[in-house]
């Protein structure tokens, strides 16, 4: 199946393809064969011409993994997304695996009326695919930018989200409760790597529709292959993104950038669970500008290079500034914003510094949701363990990590924690 093709895509290839088998075949003398070329060379002008033309401004591409608990959830959003369905300018394609599917159907969403059932055409079914696979991601988005082409990408992980890591074992992204596998931080970094490759160009936007993924040690990883990275601090809701709402406003400004369709959709996620599309309930939403990264991992850097050289009394009050910081479910992730600002009031350390970590933020963090449980919140957090036993059982990997690498967070945690 010629998925994504124009109808007339056999006719424009004809004609090239009978010119081109004629000067294979020499049917012609020097000067018929010249002209066949010329004739070749303009055919194959006009079909680039005709597919660039139908080439859209942006494709979206949701990993809906409903090999779990969040199962239900999954029809609930594509319903949503048939709310507004694709447009000449947006092109919205799913990949919908269910706790009950034998198959794993990928889709190309159209509008429709009906909020209950799943109506858009399956464009490609498939048997039941591990979608805690990073192989399974790669060939999923690889196959939407093959029949999907775009100026643009945006590209979505819908499941469960744990950020880096998780106190019982990895548990970053993507739980396929089927195999047992997971996407871990890195396997998503090689993902996006290989994506982008593929796509060549960046990916515009990469989205956590999950929980706990707003991380420096998550987005390091696709750095070089992402523009905008969006994820959320603390948990999701079961309901997740609006995406009716977040469609509906974007279709109507197809040509907005990159950032403000970033900045749309966090806006747009806060204001639906402050009583409005989702309910209400206390969330987070932000978005990384990841050409910003080395700036923020520099500033990073020299923070975790003047903890390095703290007395023994203000590693303590150190370590009370961390205590003290906004935490999300996961109590060693802290808004490290909120954090430096506490470093600001309780420890003795180079305000030079702290000023570059906060201007790091304020360029690095491009958009910033919360409702009222999380104003202290900054957009980014970062592991920040407030016991030696955490860190010593998750320190080796940590070390690895590309943000450490960067950063060497890693051993200012270490010097913070003999001291409990």
């Amino acid at each position: 199946m010629n998925v994504g093709l124009s109808p007339d895509f056999g006719t424009l290839v004809s004609g090239p393809l009978l010119l081109l088998q004629d000067v294979l075949m020499l049917r012609a003398g020097g000067h018929s064969m010249f002209k066949a070329l010329t004739m070749l060379v303009i055919w194959m002008g006009v079909l680039s011409s005709a597919q660039a033309a139908t080439k859209a401004k942006w494709t979206m591409l949701v990993y809906f993994n409903g090999h779990n608990n969040l199962a239900s959830y999954v029809p609930e959003d594509i319903n949503e997304m048939e709310k507004v369905g694709s447009t000449p300018e947006i092109n919205l394609v799913v990949q919908w695996a269910g706790r009950t599917n034998k198959t794993t159907n990928r889709y190309l969403v159209k509008k429709d009326t009906n909020l209950t059932t799943v109506t858009s055409p399956i464009v490609q079914a498939l048997p039941t695919v591990d979608m805690g696979d990073y192989r399974s991601l790669i060939d999923f988005a690889q196959w939407g930018i093959q029949n999907y082409p775009a100026e643009h990408y945006f590209l979505v992980v819908w499941n469960h989200g744990g950020g880096w890591d998780q106190k019982l074992g990895p548990r970053d992204i993507s739980w396929d409760d089927f195999t047992h596998h997971v996407i871990t931080t890195e396997q998503l970094g090689f993902s996006l790597n290989e994506i982008a490759k593929f796509a060549g160009q960046p990916i515009d936007i990469y989205g956590n529709d999950a929980c706990l993924m707003s991380m420096p040690e998550v987005s390091a990883e696709m750095d070089q292959a992402v523009k905008y990275f969006i994820g959320s601090e603390e948990n999701e809701p079961g309901d997740g993104w609006p995406y009716d709402d977040f469609l509906s406003a974007w279709v109507k400004t197809p040509n907005i950038s990159a950032l403000e369709i970033s900045k749309l959709l966090a806006a747009t996620y806060r204001k639906s669970y402050e009583n409005g599309s989702q309910g209400l309930s206390e969330v987070t939403l932000s978005a990384f500008d990841l050409s910003k990264s080395e700036t923020f991992y520099q500033a990073v850097a020299n923070l975790s290079r003047e903890i390095r050289g703290l007395s023994l009394m203000q590693l303590n009050s150190l370590l009370q500034a961390a205590q003290g910081a906004q935490y999300y479910d996961n109590l060693y992730y802290r808004d490290l914003g909120d954090f430096i600002n506490k470093i600001g009031t309780q420890v003795s350390l180079n305000k030079t510094v702290l000023n570059e970590v906060k201007a790091a933020i304020s360029s690095f963090v491009v958009a910033n949701e919360r409702t009222s449980k999380y104003q202290t919140s900054q957009g980014v957090s970062i592991w920040l363990p407030t016991t030696s036993a955490d860190f010593s059982n998750k320190e080796e990997r940590y070390s690895k990590l590309k943000f450490n690498l960067k950063t060497d967070w890693h051993s200012a945690l270490k010097i913070l924690h003999p001291i409990e």
